[in-house]
């Protein structure tokens, strides 16, 4: 019945094989599904029951529930929650929610909570989850790290850039001409000094991008231990750095310096 009090009527599934169909209708849609998925399709029909698309669903075995919200369909299983694109071409699944939970229903209040139902465990809420999107024009990111300011974002050419939630954002911020790609960086929060390897490790201590530190190793992983250390690996060996906030003096912590960083002696093997 439309807003005129007029009936509607669609001869779609005259025919068609379709078991148990369920039916759910929003301001701007209707759309059916089978509880049993067993064509695994998802039918989209406007207010007036014109059919106009099919999605295909194949995750969902036992349906028991679905809701049209944020644009996007909330398909609710005994195994947690598909989220699928309303206008994805092929493939359109874009989210598995409460993995392996039996859910049943969702709905979003005034205060953009969403409230979700479940078969066994009561009711579930999430706070606001909305998706926001921060386009990079042609920077192509690989690597995001949270610093105390803003997210510091990389690409494979060693390239920089940052943003804030509530800020545009900023680029380029750094260029490293590395002849290697970057595959690794990290972020040390009590410091604020920021790691990064491509064709060495680079260090940009406190925030400091226009000031970076080079040293020839080939880092693959590194971590804060205390106050004063970090613990790192690199190809064929692990090692100590010690803080850019404190001074090394090597006969009082009883480990030996690596020869081909003397000039800098932060560097220090484990012994």
């Amino acid at each position: 019945m439309n807003d005129k009090l007029e009936l509607n009527h669609s001869d779609y599934f005259l025919g068609k094989d379709e078991k148990i169909k369920q039916i759910y209708a929003s301001d701007s849609i209707v759309f059916v599904l089978s509880k049993l998925n067993s064509h695994q399709s998802l039918y989209v029909f406007d207010r007036g029951l014109n059919h106009l698309r099919i999605i295909s669903i194949p995750e969902p075995k036992l349906i028991q529930g679905a809701n049209f919200t944020d644009g996007k369909f909330w398909i609710h299983t005994a195994s947690g929650t598909y989220i699928y694109n309303q206008y994805g071409r092929g493939y359109t699944m874009q989210f598995l929610l409460f993995n392996g939970q039996s859910i049943s229903g969702l709905l979003k209040d005034r205060q953009s909570n969403y409230w979700v139902s479940t078969t066994s465990e009561g009711i579930l809420l999430m706070t606001d989850i909305e998706h926001k999107l921060y386009p990079t024009k042609d920077f192509m990111p690989i690597k995001i790290v949270k610093t105390e300011k803003y997210f510091l974002v990389a690409n494979k050419d060693a390239s920089f850039i940052k943003f804030s939630p509530n800020k545009t954002i900023e680029l380029p911020l750094a260029k490293d001409n590395a002849a290697s790609e970057l595959y690794y960086l990290y972020a040390d929060s009590e410091s604020n000094d920021i790691f990064y390897s491509a064709k060495g490790m680079t260090i940009f201590p406190k925030l400091n991008l226009a000031a970076p530190r080079e040293y020839d190793v080939a880092l693959k992983e590194i971590c804060r231990i205390d106050h004063q250390y970090y613990a790192f690996i690199a190809n064929g060996y692990c090692a100590l750095l010690k803080s850019l906030d404190f001074k090394t003096n090597k006969n009082q912590i009883g480990i030996r310096c690596i020869d081909w960083v003397i000039s800098n002696p932060r560097m220090l093997f484990l012994t």
